[in-house]
């Protein structure tokens, strides 16, 4: 019975060529634009989940005020005192940690030279996100300042291999620092990716604006977790009033 339906349907095909093609092309195309859209939504919905704590891990925004009191503008960008001033005041904050919008940096290995992308973090960056040290330990891996953590792409490129643990590297042909930690290369659906991090602490060493505590540089990131149960509204309206203090 299968194969006389299966017969008859393809004669159908055959006598009607024109329909027919139409009829598979039109179907593969929404066949193919479906599974597009599926897998824009999947890597959209996923952004930035890949720690097991993702949700209790925000950024830190500004808001610039308008006309008629507004909001014109809302970024990213806080200052370098925002984050331990939030830090020692606020009990519902887990961790806190400052990054740099990072950039792309010369990093070598002998005569090996590339750019990649860098930042420079505080430790409990490292508590935030699930990074899979493949060498290293987590807990020990940024608290040397002129350390740095590799992706293991990054240790590939640089050194063929990514067991490079103790190891040099130089930074901006000027600065050697310590392998301490590879981690697997995150997903593309991360903010804050990076090919190497580097200690904040180092960062305070070769930049002023990162070592002063200050309300008016906004060129920094500032992250935090909450600790489970936290009240995020009420997080927001203890950030106001401190800022009302201080600034």
């Amino acid at each position: 019975m299968f194969k006389l339906n299966l017969k008859i349907a393809l004669r159908n095909l055959w006598r009607n060529k024109v329909s027919s093609f139409i009829n598979v092309i039109g179907l593969a195309i929404g066949l193919a634009a479906c599974l597009t859209l599926l897998l824009y939504v999947t890597y959209e919905w996923n952004f930035d989940k890949h720690a097991k704590n993702s949700a209790y891990v925000y950024t830190t925004m500004t808001n610039i005020p308008g006309d008629n009191g507004k909001i014109s503008v809302t970024f990213e960008g806080s200052t370098t005192a925002f984050g331990p001033v939030i830090k020692q005041s606020l009990p519902e904050l887990k961790y806190m940690a400052r990054m740099d919008y990072g950039s792309k940096n010369l990093i070598a290995n002998g005569q090996n030279a590339f750019k990649r992308q860098s930042k420079f973090a505080e430790p409990d960056i490292l508590k935030m996100y699930d990074y899979e040290f493949i060498y290293g330990n987590a807990s020990t891996a940024l608290s040397n300042p002129h350390s740095v953590i590799l992706t293991e792409s990054t240790a590939k490129v640089l050194f063929g291999t990514a067991d490079v643990l103790n190891k040099s590297v130089r930074f901006k042909d000027q600065f050697d620092l310590n392998i301490t930690g590879v981690i697997k290369d995150q997903a593309d659906n991360s903010s804050n990716k990076f090919d190497y991090l580097m200690p904040w602490a180092f960062y305070e060493t070769i930049d002023q604006g990162a070592k002063d505590l200050n309300w008016s540089n906004f060129s920094f990131v500032t992250l935090v977790m909450l600790k489970n149960g936290a009240n995020l509204d009420l997080v927001n309206q203890k950030i106001n009033q401190i800022e009302k203090k201080i600034i």
